[in-house]
């Protein structure tokens, strides 16, 4: 599209995207121009025929050698949240898991575009996407051809949205619109078509689909096409759930506190006030720390348990937590100062890869040294040997194998590394009690949500749901299994309701 435009109208990248940003897609933009250089209006025959030799090059030569074969192989190394291109011309690879979801739903859905119907369709078959029972397809050039407006996009959206509209009117039925563009979602709303506006970044397309589903939802129940006079305000549902990552680290660490394997723990501990300190120097290493809850957890739990500081003679814990999440820093500073851990160096106001924190905790009077890393801990080496090493909801995001081996390198010839793993995705998710396909429901049934969900997190993230094969690689570098134990989630919709 930037090459296109720099060659015919002699744009730059940076207008192109403008046009993309002001007008819902560069064509649209370029239709604008057309219009306002030429001081015609958009019905003179001349300006007619301008347009439409533009716009007939525009698809042809833009459109014309787009190569979709590296759609035909699912990528597991992009990224969900990955952001459009500011032209708004991005494909990935999340069709196979919303091919399925689609697939499920009793609801029609419509698929539209500002691309042309045969470079639709093309994608379509990259994507494994004809099982998809589409509706209707909306393209500039599908629909009934008009002299008042040539190849009418969502910006023309009484044009564009005619065919539609004309099976499911506005004022009969409840019609949900996914969209990148603030302009497509304002045209589509006059039209009575309601928009989500899906940004990747706070609402994925997977968000918008969940949002649309129970935008189709009410307090009753489910309910099926058509509903006259009962259509909620949408932005109140799009509202009521802005995705932080600070908001659902606090509600994740409420439930984690909750779901911590007692027995395991114990254990843990019993390991711990076996270890041999001659400096008194305690080095544990947290992986994915967080919000630091298990830094606060183990606080608390160390600093009560005389046994181990009178055995271990421990009085001092160096604790090197890791975090790739830079946006965290704010709260992880708020929480190391309610235990007591002030940072040093703090008005330095330079951006860097570790924070120190420090502080003296407990009656014991136990120093605590917190360094605070925002990098990659295989690429780290430690000074002194590490006693611990905590991953929790961490273990399944790598291959067993690179897991056990990065892990090892920490071990220590003077004790055993212990090795703490709570709370892995191994298991099954579902609603209690269930909810399976019983009525003719626009929301798919549990089981099928959830085992979407967990080919979601497999195959699509690379993630072990396996502890089997965690466990097996672990013995494979020499790590032997203590214990192991349940530690289940129980998300209550009331007492949990930002989790839910």
């Amino acid at each position: 599209i930037h090459e296109f435009c720099q060659r015919h109208w002699n744009f730059t990248k940076e207008y192109c995207d403008q046009l993309h940003l002001e007008y819902g897609s560069t064509v649209e933009g370029i239709r604008h121009n057309i219009i306002a250089s030429s001081s015609l209006k958009p019905t003179n025959d001349s300006s007619i025929d301008l347009l439409h030799h533009a716009l007939i090059s525009f698809y042809r030569d833009v459109y014309a050698n787009v190569d979709v074969t590296p759609l035909l192989r699912l990528s597991t190394t992009k990224s969900l949240h990955s952001k459009a291109k500011s032209t708004g011309y991005t494909h990935d690879s999340r069709a196979f898991p919303i091919s399925n979801f689609l697939q499920s739903l009793s609801c029609p859905v419509y698929l539209v575009s500002n691309s042309p119907l045969y470079h639709v369709q093309k994608v379509i078959s990259a994507l494994g996407m004809h099982k998809c029972n589409f509706a209707g397809i909306l393209t500039p050039d599908t629909g009934r051809k008009r002299e008042s407006i040539l190849f009418p996009t969502k910006s023309n959206s009484s044009h564009f949205y005619e065919s539609l509209l004309s099976s499911y009117p506005a004022d009969e039925y409840r019609i949900v619109l996914l969209d990148d563009s603030e302009y497509n979602l304002q045209k589509a709303s006059e039209c009575g078509i309601h928009g989500i506006l899906i940004n990747h970044d706070a609402v994925t397309l997977e968000n918008g689909l969940g949002i649309a589903l129970q935008y189709h939802s009410c307090e009753e129940g489910v309910q099926t096409f058509p509903v006259r006079n009962t259509q909620p305000n949408i932005s109140n549902l799009t509202n009521n759930y802005i995705f932080s990552d600070v908001a659902y680290l606090r509600s994740k660490n409420e439930l984690d506190e909750e779901s911590f394997n007692k027995e395991v723990w114990n254990r843990l501990l019993t390991e711990l006030s076996m270890l041999n300190l001659p400096n008194g120097e305690l080095h544990i290493a947290d992986v994915g720390c967080g919000l630091l809850s298990m830094l606060r957890h183990f606080l608390h739990e160390i600093t009560a348990n005389k046994v181990f500081l009178d055995s271990t003679q421990c009085n001092e814990i160096h604790y090197y937590a890791y975090e790739l999440n830079i946006r965290l820093l704010p709260e992880c500073r708020k929480n190391l100062r309610s235990m007591g851990l002030l940072e040093e160096n703090e008005d330095s106001g330079e951006i860097k890869t570790e924070y120190i924190f420090s502080g003296i905790i407990g009656k014991k009077k136990l120093h605590v040294q917190v360094y605070l890393r925002f990098r990659d801990f295989t690429n780290d080496t430690f000074l002194r040997p590490l006693h611990l090493f905590i991953g929790c909801c961490f273990a399944d995001l790598f291959d067993p194998r690179v897991l056990s081996r990065e892990i090892a390198r920490f071990a220590n010839t003077q004790n055993s590394l212990l090795v703490y793993l709570p709370l892995t995705h191994a298991g099954t998710t579902s609603f209690i009690p269930a909810s399976p396909f019983e009525h003719d429901y626009n929301i798919p049934s549990d089981t099928v949500a959830f085992r979407l969900y967990s080919e979601s997190i497999a195959k699509r993230h690379g993630q072990c749901v396996d502890a089997t094969m965690i466990m097996d690689a672990m013995e494979q570098v020499g790590i032997n299994l203590l214990l192991k134990g349940p530690s289940n989630w129980h998300i209550n919709p009331n007492e949990h309701s930002y989790l839910w």
